[in-house]
């Protein structure tokens, strides 16, 4: 079975968009996480050119929004629904003191850096939140 790349290509883009959308992040927060300009995240959205992101980009971009690679390369109609079914269904799950619907763009942001690192990485940060809020009580 051939791989049409241009059909790849455009789940892509409009996954990538109805991710962003979901999360109700705005396209330049998008960029910052991946360490972008917002015009080349913009053109990975935008339907009307070929544009689309190199791998790396590809892959923490799947980490941002804890999907795989895969998810983000098929037909959205089938996949963006499941996912917002989970979406949904993890609103009831509390973070803090706020159920996950509730997070502020910021503090949904926060959550999906920390997706994105490695697990030595996010060891670290666990540990620097430790000291913090130990100091804090």
């Amino acid at each position: 079975m051939a791989i049409d790349i241009a059909e790849v290509r455009n789940n892509i883009k409009k996954n990538i968009s109805l991710l962003r959308e979901v999360n109700g992040l705005k396209m330049r927060e998008v960029a910052n996480a991946l360490g972008i300009k917002e015009n080349t995240y913009r053109t990975w959205e935008d339907t009307r050119t070929v544009s689309s992101p190199k791998p790396d980009k590809l892959i923490a971009l799947s980490r941002l929004y804890d999907v795989s690679v895969d998810f983000l390369m098929k037909n959205e109609n089938e996949n963006i629904n499941s996912k917002v079914a989970v979406q949904q269904a993890d609103a009831d799950k509390v973070y803090g003191d706020k159920y996950l619907n509730e997070l502020s763009a910021e503090e949904k942001m926060t959550v999906m850096k920390l997706r994105m690192l490695n697990s030595r990485d996010r060891v670290k940060v666990e540990e620097f939140i430790e000291s913090i809020t130990k100091d804090n009580q």
